[in-house]
C-alpha cells in the first residue's frame, strides 16, 4: 500500500510538471494562425503582430537561462507555482485585451510564465523521482509536454473556428487550476537544494540586450535602418552584449560558462541551432500569414497544415535516436539541417491559387522530416561535447539559444518581408495612375500589408487591380524571405557536416 500511495504521489507530480510545462510549450505557438485576426479585429499593424509574436519570445529567450538558475536557487516547487500564478494572470490579461500593446503586455507576461515553468517543471520531476527511474519519467516529461507546442496551432484553429480568439487565452485558466489542484494533492519527494547564487548583473545585461536588438530589428521595417533610433539601438545592445561577455567571465555563478564554448562541437552545435531555429521561426511566421491572408486557408486549415511536424517528430524519435547511435550524429544532422532549407526553397515556389498538394505539401515533408532528424542529433552532440557536470547548463544555453533565434528571426525576416512587400506595392500602385489622394491612402495602408483597407468608393476595377499589386508584393517579399530563410538552414546543413567532428567513444569531449 505504502509503494502504490507512493508511486500515485510520483505520477501526480510528473502529471503536474507535464500540464505546466505544456503551458508553457502551448503559448509559444497558439497564437501564430490568429495573426490576421488580431489584424481584423484589433486593428494590429504589421509591426504590432511582430510585437504580439516576439514580445513572448523576447521574455522567454531572455529569461530561459536565468529562470532556471532563479529555479536552482530558491527551489523548484516555489518557482513552479509562480509560474502558474502568472500564466493565469497573462492569460486573462490577454483574454481582454482591448488594443494591440495590452495583447503585447499580456504576451510578454506569457514569455515570463513560460520561462517560469519550463525549467521548474522539469527541476520537480528530478527532484522528485529516485535516479533509478528518472531517465523514464524525463523521457515522459519531454514527449508528452513537447505535443502542447505541436499541437497548438491546430487547437487555435478549432477555436477561431467555433468561438472568439479570445478562448486561445481563457482555456489556460482552467489549466492552471487543474495544475495547480494536483500539486495541492501531493508533496514533492526529495531535498532541494537552494545554494547556488544567482547572476543578477548577468540576467540584466542579456535581457536588456535581447530587447535592444529586437525592438531595433523590428522598427527598421517602418523607420529605416539608418534612423537615429534604430543605430542608437543597436549600437546599445553592442555595448551591453560586450558587458554581459565580460561580466560572465568574473561572476562567480555565471550564466553563461564562456569556458563551455572552447569544445569545438559545441561551438558548432549551436551555430547550427541558431541557423536552423532561425529559419524555422521566421520562416514559418511568414508563411502562416500567406497561407492565410493570400492563400485563403481558414485558420482551422492553417492550424492542420502543422500536424506534420508534431507526428513526424514524435514518430521519428526512435528511429533517429537508434541511427544516431549506430552512425552518429554529424550526418543525420547535416542532413535534417539541409531537408529544411530544400523545405523553404519549395515554399518560395508556388503562387496565388497554387494547389496546396503540389506547392506546399512538398516542403511541408521536407522541413517536417529536417525538424525531426534535427533534434536528437543536436542533442546528442551537446551532452557529448560537454563534462556531465554541465550537462544542464549545456542544455539551457542550446534552448536559450534556439529561443534567441527564433526571437530573432521574427523580427528581422518579418522587417525585410516588411519592407519588401512595401517597395513592390509601392511600384506596383505607381503603374495604376491612381488619383493623388487614393494612392497616398494606400501608401499610408501598407503597414498593413495584406489587411490594407482598399476605399470601398473606389470603382470595382481599381479595386480589384489594387488588390492584385497588393497580393503581388505579398507574394514577392515572402519568397525572399522563403529564400532567406533556407540560404541559413544550408549554410548550418554544411556547418553541420564540415565543423562536428565525431564523438569519442569512450566519451570524451570534442
Amino acid at each position: 500500500m505504502e509503494s502504490t500511495a507512493r508511486q500515485n504521489k510520483l505520477n501526480l507530480i510528473l502529471i503536474a510538471a507535464i500540464l505546466g510545462a505544456g503551458l508553457g510549450f502551448l503559448g509559444s505557438s497558439i497564437v501564430n494562425v490568429a495573426l490576421p485576426t488580431f489584424q481584423t479585429e484589433l486593428g494590429a499593424d504589421a509591426t504590432d503582430i511582430q510585437w504580439i509574436v516576439s514580445a513572448f519570445n523576447l521574455a522567454i529567450a531572455a529569461l530561459l537561462l536565468s529562470a532556471g538558475a532563479v529555479s536552482d536557487r530558491f527551489g523548484h516547487l516555489v518557482i513552479f507555482r509562480l509560474g502558474l500564478i502568472v500564466c493565469a494572470i497573462s492569460s486573462v490579461v490577454c483574454a481582454i485585451a482591448w488594443s494591440p500593446m495590452v495583447l503585447i503586455v499580456g504576451r510578454a507576461l506569457q514569455g515570463l510564465s513560460s520561462a517560469l515553468l519550463v525549467p521548474s517543471s522539469l527541476g520537480l520531476v528530478n527532484t522528485a523521482y529516485p535516479i533509478e527511474e528518472r531517465g523514464r519519467a524525463v523521457g515522459l516529461w519531454s514527449s508528452y509536454s513537447a505535443v502542447a507546442g505541436g499541437v497548438g496551432p491546430l487547437i487555435a484553429g478549432v477555436l477561431l473556428a467555433t468561438t472568439s480568439w479570445r478562448y486561445l487565452f481563457w482555456i489556460n485558466v482552467p489549466m492552471v487550476a487543474l495544475v495547480w489542484y494536483l500539486l495541492g494533492r501531493t508533496d514533492v519527494l526529495g531535498h532541494e537544494t537552494h545554494s547556488r547564487r544567482f547572476d543578477w548583473h548577468g540576467a540584466g545585461y542579456s535581457i536588456v540586450t535581447l530587447a535592444l536588438l529586437t525592438f531595433a530589428a523590428i522598427q527598421s521595417s517602418t523607420l529605416g535602418i539608418v534612423h537615429p533610433i534604430v543605430l542608437c539601438s543597436f549600437g546599445a545592445a553592442a555595448v551591453l552584449a560586450h558587458r554581459f561577455l565580460r561580466r560572465q567571465k568574473v561572476a562567480e555563478n555565471p550564466l553563461i560558462p564562456l569556458g563551455i564554448f572552447r569544445s569545438r562541437n559545441f561551438m558548432a552545435a549551436n551555430i547550427v541551432t541558431f541557423l536552423a531555429y532561425s529559419s524555422i521561426g521566421g520562416g514559418f511566421y511568414v508563411m502562416m500569414l500567406t497561407w492565410i491572408q493570400i492563400q485563403g486557408y481558414s485558420p482551422l486549415a492553417a492550424g492542420t497544415i502543422t500536424l506534420p511536424f508534431m507526428l513526424f517528430t514524435a514518430g521519428f524519435a526512435h528511429p533517429v535516436a537508434r541511427i544516431v547511435r549506430r552512425i552518429g550524429a554529424r550526418l543525420p544532422l547535416s542532413i535534417g539541417v539541409t531537408l529544411l532549407g530544400i523545405g523553404f526553397v519549395i515554399f518560395a515556389v508556388p503562387d496565388v491559387g497554387t494547389s496546396f498538394w503540389l506547392g506546399y505539401f512538398p516542403g511541408i515533408i521536407a522541413t517536417a522530416s529536417g525538424i525531426a532528424l534535427l533534434v536528437a542529433p543536436v542533442t546528442t552532440v551537446i551532452m557529448g561535447s560537454v563534462d556531465p557536470s554541465q550537462s544542464g547548463i549545456a542544455s539551457g544555453i542550446n534552448s536559450a539559444i534556439a529561443r534567441s533565434a527564433i526571437l530573432l528571426s521574427v523580427a528581422v525576416l518579418g522587417a525585410i518581408h516588411i519592407a519588401q512587400f512595401e517597395q513592390a506595392a509601392i511600384l506596383g500602385l505607381a503603374t495604376l495612375d491612381l488619383p493623388t489622394s487614393l494612392e497616398n491612402y494606400m501608401h499610408s495602408e501598407l503597414i498593413n500589408m495584406a489587411a490594407a483597407e482598399i476605399p470601398s468608393g473606389a470603382s470595382p476595377e481599381v479595386r480589384e487591380a489594387i488588390r492584385e499589386v497588393i497580393v503581388n508584393a505579398f507574394m514577392s517579399a515572402a519568397r525572399i524571405a522563403m529564400l532567406i530563410a533556407a540560404a541559413l538552414s544550408l549554410c548550418g546543413g554544411l556547418i553541420a557536416f564540415y565543423a562536428i567532428a565525431p564523438l569519442q567513444k569512450s566519451g570524451g569531449h570534442r
